[in-house]
């Protein structure tokens, strides 16, 4: 598996950069961000969350498929990890019948190709965070330091 997703392992899934944490956290921000012009959005289902943020207009629909597959994806890959693997999966000490068991559950034909797929999921999950969260806090943040800044020349 990838060293970009540290090899794959339980935690990391969770952990990774575009992994679990990082597509709920996206939705949590989200609600947030929106439930006190929208009360329809307490929602205890992530996917039925997304589903109300894009009926309410702060999420796209093409971002929430996104996502839902994501979450689908990761869990599933985690909870087949957590029953089959202790520990780190390493692909290359791995049994015949276990890789082809992860194969089986995840629906890859190979390793390359569910490692593709993860790289993939990893990378649209990490850009929406970008674009959603990162980038704009950075600019909040940007625009804080100005304000200031030229409040303390105002003082001076």
């Amino acid at each position: 598996m990838s060293d970009e997703l540290h090899k794959g392992s339980q935690g990391d899934i969770k952990q990774a950069r575009g992994g679990i944490v990082d597509a709920e956290f996206i939705v949590q921000y989200l609600l947030v961000r929106e439930a006190p012009h929208h009360t329809v959005l307490r929602q205890d289902l992530t996917a039925d969350a997304i589903r109300t943020l894009v009926d309410c207009g702060a999420l796209g629909s093409e971002e929430a498929t996104m996502l839902i597959e994501a979450l689908a994806f990761w869990q599933g890959l985690q909870a087949v990890l957590r029953l089959a693997v202790n520990g780190e999966f390493k692909p290359e000490e791995a049994s015949v019948g276990l890789t082809r068991m992860i194969l089986r559950a995840m629906e890859a034909p190979s390793l390359e190709v569910l490692e593709q797929h993860m790289l993939e999921t990893a990378g649209a999950v990490h850009d929406l965070y970008q674009r959603m969260i990162a980038l704009p806090a950075a600019a909040l943040g940007e625009a804080g330091e100005i304000d200031q800044n030229s409040s303390r020349s105002d003082d001076e």
